[in-house]
């Protein structure tokens, strides 16, 4: 039996499969050749027992390293990256090798024709049977374009945060004026009509200042720049006052609404004006999307452990649609989209009330069976074990216990006047200067006991005007408060170390200051 054929024939299937391996592998190394080179990344292999670093063509490019020039880890890190990136990739390095982690780091490069470059490695440390390093293998990876583009927007939201500071002071400015003269008219004689005008002006101030501390604040949470100031509060002394400030505002929408506090104390270790707020638009979000003749109930109970409070705002207004409902935290999110935007607001309240609530190791929900269905929101803050810790209260508005004598520094002349005005009508002494070197020269010729300045003042700022009163000995017992219409934390700070005994926001709350005058009297 002749087997020459059969030997014949699985030679040249043999010689096939060869061949069709061959061409497999050429074609899988073709496109892996050309992934590197869409991905603009370079393969590299290094031997660590010689000391020697195989790297690929697209590796040599990416670097700008030529083709006979042999790499080894010290040309690498001490010629090919950055300066200034090199201790620090030198450490990580070094952590990989004496841990168990992938390698996984970003850093700047120098490429001699194309500068600063940015790459990403990403690699894997092969070990022997005893755990000893043998092998250092991974890609190298071009993101300039990526971090290029992360810097760009770095960039633009640093601008809109500096945008959205000056436009809360230029738009606080006008504010101010408003919120004086008003203020200023309530111990003015008024007929009916103007006494309602003028609750429709205030009306309108406060809406307006709700919205640009709403969009300030969620600004502010968003870059990690808000601040609380936290104390041990109770929860539903709080929720009681802050729906009673409500009321007249329901009962003008024609809404009914009811309030279930517990028997007992809520305490908890929070910033009481922020939850303040936070409840505050809660029940304006109620009032704003519930029709008159609706109701808005809102309660506060513990949680089934007793660990934490729960406080729920229910109203039976619109609604929410299913579409909408997963995204009303979110910050311009809003659930009116009419075109007649009959509800207002700039979808920035409940994203605000998201914020806050989390900063306060909290968690907010919200819900609703559909459009028409009404909504419920429902807060849960974590409560104070049992504690004799002193608590904070807040009394009311302190009455003065005596007149002032008081100089205004404010460039803008209705401002001064205005404020002028309203504090002669309250029974002070007051004088006014209009920038920084007049405000000094008034100050030492006045000898108030009070003075009221603004920070953002031509020639010399605010912040000078006190440091130069606080040189003055005979100024020693002058009390100085700032005004501006930046009102972050480090706006107050920088006041307040600039000599400053305390910081008003415009518009000013007057009856804020009337309380801090009588604290400084104390």
């Amino acid at each position: 039996m002749s087997t020459s054929g059969n030997t014949s024939d699985r030679k040249l299937t043999f010689e096939t499969m060869s061949a069709n391996v061959e061409e497999a592998l050429r074609r899988t190394n073709e496109s892996l050749s050309l992934a590197q080179r869409a991905a603009s990344a370079g393969v590299w292999d290094w031997d660590l027992a010689s000391d020697i670093v195989y790297v690929s063509p697209e590796y040599r490019e990416l670097y700008g390293l030529a083709p006979d020039v042999p790499l080894t880890y010290d040309l690498w890190l001490n010629h090919l990256v950055h300066p200034e990136d090199r201790n620090r990739v030198d450490q990580y390095g070094r952590e990989v090798f004496n841990s168990e982690s992938d390698y996984r780091i970003e850093y700047r490069i120098l490429h001699p024709d194309r500068g600063e470059r940015w790459v990403m490695g990403v690699g894997t440390l092969l070990r022997n049977p005893t755990g000893q390093p043998m092998r250092f293998t991974g890609i190298n990876l071009d993101i300039t374009d990526r971090k290029k583009a992360e810097t760009a927007v770095r960039e633009a939201n640093r601008h809109k945060d500096e945008f959205l500071a000056m436009l809360g002071h230029e738009l606080r400015n006008p504010l101010g004026i408003i919120t004086t003269a008003l203020e200023l008219m309530r111990y003015r004689d008024v007929t009916d009509t103007s006494l309602e005008l003028r609750d429709m002006i205030d009306g309108q101030v406060q809406h307006m200042r709700r919205l640009i501390d709403d969009l300030l604040d969620v600004t502010r949470i968003t870059t990690g720049k808000i601040h609380l100031e936290k104390k041990r509060c109770e929860l539903s002394g709080i929720l009681s006052k802050t729906v009673t400030a409500y009321h007249e505002g329901f009962k003008a929408s024609g809404l009914s609404l009811e309030i279930r506090l517990p028997d007992q104390p809520f305490f908890f270790t929070g910033d009481r004006t922020r939850i303040e707020q936070v409840i505050g638009n809660l029940l304006h979000n109620a009032t704003k999307f519930t029709e008159s003749g609706g109701k808005v109930t809102v309660s506060l109970s513990a949680s089934s452990d007793g660990k934490s409070a729960i406080l729920t705002v229910r109203d039976t207004g619109i609604g929410i649609d299913s579409a909408t409902l997963p995204r009303i935290f979110e910050t311009f999110i809003q659930a009116d989209r009419a075109v007649d935007r009959s509800r207002g607001g700039l979808g920035v309240g409940l994203a605000l009330v998201k914020g806050l609530v989390e900063l306060h190791d909290g968690e907010v929900k919200g819900e609703s069976e559909g459009v028409g269905k009404g909504s419920t929101f429902t807060l849960r803050l974590p409560l104070d074990v049992p504690s004799i810790s002193p608590v904070s209260r807040e009394d009311g508005y302190l009455p003065n216990t005596r007149p002032f004598r008081m100089v205004i520094i404010e460039d803008n002349v209705i401002a001064a006047r205005s404020t002028q005005m309203l504090l002669n009508e309250l029974g002070h002494q007051t004088e006014i200067a209009h920038n920084g070197i007049e405000g000094i020269a008034v100050v030492e010729q006045f000898q108030p006991q009070v003075v009221l300045c603004d920070l953002g003042l031509p020639g010399i700022d605010g912040y000078q005007v006190a440091r130069r009163l606080r040189q003055c000995a005979e100024l020693s017992e002058i009390r100085l408060i700032s005004t501006s219409g930046y009102g972050q934390e480090e706006d107050k700070q920088r006041a307040l170390a600039a000599g400053f005994d305390a910081h008003l926001v415009k518009p000013i709350d007057f009856r804020e200051l009337q309380r801090l005058l009588s604290e400084l009297a104390g």
